[in-house]
C-alpha cells in the first residue's frame, strides 16, 4: 500500500530519476505526517474535538460547522496529536463514529490512514 502511494507520488511530482522520494519524505513535516495509524484513542480525541467545536456558536451554521469551525477542528487536532490530516478524512470520519455512536456501523479501530492526494 505505501509502495502504492510512492509510486502514485512519483509520477505525480515528475522527479528526475536520481532523485530519491524517501529522501525528500524524511525531509518534509507534511510526507511524514501523512501516514500513520488511526486508533481508538484518535477517534475519541476527534469526537470530542469535533464536540467542543460545535458548542461555539461562532463555527456553526444551524447544527453544522462552517468550514472555518472545520479548520479550527483540523488545527485543534493538529495541536493535540501531531498530525496534519485533511478535512475530508476527518469529516468523513466524525460522520463515521456518529453512525457507530448510533449502532447503525461498526468503528475500525487501527486502521492505516494513508492520505496521499492531500500530502502536495
Amino acid at each position: 500500500m505505501i509502495q502504492e502511494g510512492i509510486s502514485r507520488l512519483k509520477e505525480s511530482l515528475s522527479l528526475l530519476t536520481d532523485e530519491s522520494l524517501e529522501a525528500k519524505a524524511i525531509s518534509n513535516e507534511n510526507f511524514r505526517c501523512v501516514m500513520h495509524f488511526w486508533s481508538e484513542d484518535k477517534d475519541c480525541l476527534l469526537w470530542h474535538t469535533h464536540d467542543d467545536v460545535t458548542k461555539i456558536k461562532l463555527y456553526r451554521a444551524g447544527d453544522d460547522l462552517r468550514d472555518v469551525g472545520w479548520r479550527y477542528v483540523q488545527q485543534r487536532f493538529r495541536e493535540h496529536d501531531g498530525h496534519l490530516i485533511s478535512l475530508d478524512f476527518l469529516k468523513a470520519r466524525i460522520r463515521e463514529i456518529g453512525r457507530a455512536r448510533e449502532g447503525s456501523v461498526e468503528i475500525v479501530i487501527e486502521r492505516l490512514m494513508i492520505d496521499i492526494d492531500q500530502c502536495l
